[in-house]
């Protein structure tokens, strides 16, 4: 078992941030910590975290590997289009608001996105003035809705 800490000190020499790997080599299994000394999984942050937000105003748009929350607002139909699974991974998440009246979401392709218990469909869409959270899994070619709501 071996563990790594680098910590961030402020001008009066005290420890404002840490950095904590541990790895054990038995198990096969490393966590890391951000702000935590003894994280107790993969991944475990001691405070807040920002993800990427990008507002489009277009009527077609491509999430990508940067991207974690898609804001579409026009006044026409949209469609966002979703990265091939192939290219993401398994557990990518995308959250999806629609400010307008008419946002589809695309699976890549052939690739379809489950709505309910093995009902997929090649496009979903959206609440007007909603959101939705969609997950990569290893289905291979299925994207699975995991949450919905409405802003409104």
């Amino acid at each position: 078992k071996g563990k790594l800490t680098v910590g961030v000190a402020a001008n009066n020499g005290t420890v404002v941030e840490t950095l904590t790997l541990i790895g054990q080599a038995s198990t096969n299994t490393v966590n890391v910590g951000i702000n935590d000394t003894t994280p107790l999984s993969p991944l475990s942050v001691g405070g807040a975290m920002s993800l990427p937000i990008r507002l489009d105003t277009g009527t077609t748009q491509t999430l990508g590997v940067t991207d974690y929350c898609l804001i579409v607002n026009n006044s026409s139909a949209s469609t966002v289009t979703l990265p091939a699974l192939s290219t993401v991974g398994d557990g990518r998440i995308y959250r999806i608001v629609s400010h307008q009246a008419n946002l589809i979401i695309d699976g890549n392709s052939s690739e379809e996105i489950e709505v309910v218990n093995g009902v997929s469909a090649v496009t979903y869409a959206v609440d007007p003035v909603g959101w939705i959270d969609i997950m990569s899994y290893n289905t291979g070619s299925v994207w699975k809705l995991i949450g919905k709501g409405s802003l409104g």
